[in-house]
């Protein structure tokens, strides 16, 4: 198939599609942990559009990592390049950089390849007051990634005959509005229609005091639905509260210990754990921001708010360890996997992307099971590869950014190298940023040195075409930033991709080079 870059005028600057493949629900999510795609941190200012960072320096002494994390809470505006290829090294550098550069206070990272983890680092401080720093093992509020839990924990009691997904609400809370017509199922699913108790981004004051949970549940509950069961998707944090106490009467166990009996202890997860009072010292303490401050400690939300919905505890390392557990059968039976991993199809037949507790995606080509959270002082996200068992798990501190771009750049390499296709060949000549700006510069003055260009491309690049492309392009002036995006191969040449950023705009690349050097194509789209 040719390329689409080939149907673009060259130097016309032509609109070209978005590279995300990530669908979108019907409708955008609410928190305590944010919906699958939407990770974003308690407070007003915390949300995932945050891209900004800088080098990471390391510290002699915790007390050093504690005091740079306060410091640094105020982005910076340069923002490090992101690795070329999935080099466990360079991604290491560039996490550290992007904790920095956010003005994260910690974070951890972990990554897992082909059902073997790779990497497990943690970054930063998990408290200011201690000057402790993160380690693989310091645990962090995972918020609504806890709903994968849950749901596990519900369909292994559905396959012991305690419960089923099916029953109706009306069969523990009666009294509920629409409760003989909406299934568990759907309030795990989101298409209940019940009204999310906690759709803002930061602690209301009525939340941080305690809260009888049932009490909470006979509140939204029993509200007007703010839909007819299953005609849309709408996240909503009380379906897993309703769920969550039905588990604990059938199960006669609270949470805490059917999760811990049922899920963390069987498979090993040492550093999981249900509950704030659970919290040891080693774990790390929450932060926010307000208006881009320095970093304050979070009021966390009070007991009986978040249960079933987002109350866990966890470490990157063991969210990946769940995740290869899940996906190998370990955890419930086939059938019940696939309940969890199948999206939920509305009452018109439209598809979401949410099954029970996982959003189910396409990223990067491959499909993916993903779930991301925020909880007051904490952000989160776990996603997973079941085709190549590799995944990216990340958790942080606050205080003013999120760290989903970190993890969807990471995951994005690692999909590219387990497809193990062929590394980009060796070029003859200066790498592809310092290529592309040279080229940019000789065709904003009407003069593209034609020796380093192919005969075809000479071809293409007619003198009328040139001439006409030089006053539009000598409008953009120097970019400020030129980045590659993706090296691969393709033909026996390198093709880069690359972003080149303008005072008013930023543009896309694409470069073609034979390993003599020559250029076989330089086309710019928007």
């Amino acid at each position: 198939m040719r390329s689409a870059a080939r149907l673009c005028t060259v130097l016309l600057l032509a609109c070209s599609s978005a590279a995300c493949d990530t669908p979108k629900q019907p409708e955008q999510a609410a928190r305590p942990a944010a919906a699958p795609d939407d990770a974003v941190a308690k407070n007003a200012v915390e949300k995932d559009t945050a891209k900004d960072t800088a080098k990471d320096t390391a510290k002699d002494t915790a007390k050093d990592t504690a005091e740079g994390a306060g410091r640094d809470s105020q982005p910076a505006s340069e923002e490090p390049s992101a690795p070329r290829r999935f080099e466990l090294d360079a991604i290491d550098a560039y996490a550290a950089a992007e904790r920095e550069r956010l003005g994260l206070v910690g974070m951890s990272l972990a990554i897992m390849q082909n059902g073997e983890l790779v990497l497990a680092k943690g970054y930063g401080a998990r408290s200011l007051a201690t000057s402790a720093p993160v380690t693989p093992e310091t645990e962090f509020a995972i918020a609504s990634i806890s709903k994968q839990f849950t749901c596990a924990a519900a369909l292994l009691l559905e396959e012991r005959g305690a419960l089923s997904l099916d029953d109706p609400v009306a069969t523990y809370f009666p009294a509920l509005t629409r409760a003989d017509d909406i299934r568990l199922y759907d309030a795990l699913a989101h298409v209940s229609g019940y009204r999310d108790f906690y759709p803002l981004d930061f602690v209301i004051p009525r939340m941080q005091r305690p809260i009888e949970t049932d009490a909470l549940i006979q509140e939204f509950g029993g509200m007007p639905l703010d839909f007819e069961p299953r005609a849309r998707w709408s996240y909503s944090n009380t379906g897993y509260l309703i769920v969550g106490r039905a588990l604990e009467r059938v199960s006669g166990r609270p949470m805490a210990t059917l999760l811990d009996e049922e899920i963390f202890q069987p498979r090993g997860l040492q550093h999981t754990f249900f509950g704030r009072d659970a919290r040891p010292e080693t774990a790390a303490t929450g932060y926010t921001s307000f208006a881009l401050g320095e970093p304050e400690e979070a009021t966390p939300e009070g007991a009986g708010w978040i249960h079933a919905a987002g109350a866990m505890w966890s470490t990157p390392s063991d969210l990946l360890r769940w995740d290869l557990a899940l996906v190998r059968g370990e955890v419930v039976s086939p059938k019940s996997y696939a309940r969890m991993s199948t999206p939920t199809r509305l009452s018109d037949g439209r598809e979401t992307s949410y099954g029970c507790g996982l959003g189910v995606r396409r990223f990067a080509g491959e499909s993916i099971l993903v779930h991301t959270g925020g909880v007051s002082g904490f952000a989160s996200k776990n996603a997973f590869v079941p085709r190549t068992r590799s995944g990216v798990a990340v958790v942080s501190n606050g205080a003013g950014a999120s760290a989903k771009p970190l993890a969807d750049t990471i995951l994005a390499l690692l999909i590219e190298a387990d497809r193990q296709t062929p590394e980009a060949p060796e070029v003859d000549g200066p790498p592809p940023e310092t290529i592309a700006r040279e080229l940019l510069r000789e065709l904003q003055r009407g003069a593209p040195r034609r020796a380093r260009l192919s005969a075809d491309f000479n071809a293409y690049l007619d003198d009328a075409h040139v001439r006409a492309a030089a006053p539009r392009l000598k409008a953009l002036g120097e970019p400020t930033k030129v980045t590659v995006t993706s090296l691969r191969e393709r033909g026996g040449m390198q093709v880069a991709n690359l972003t080149l950023v303008f005072k008013g705009e930023t543009l896309r690349a694409s470069l073609y080079r034979t390993p003599d050097g020559l250029v076989q194509q330089f086309l710019l789209s928007r």
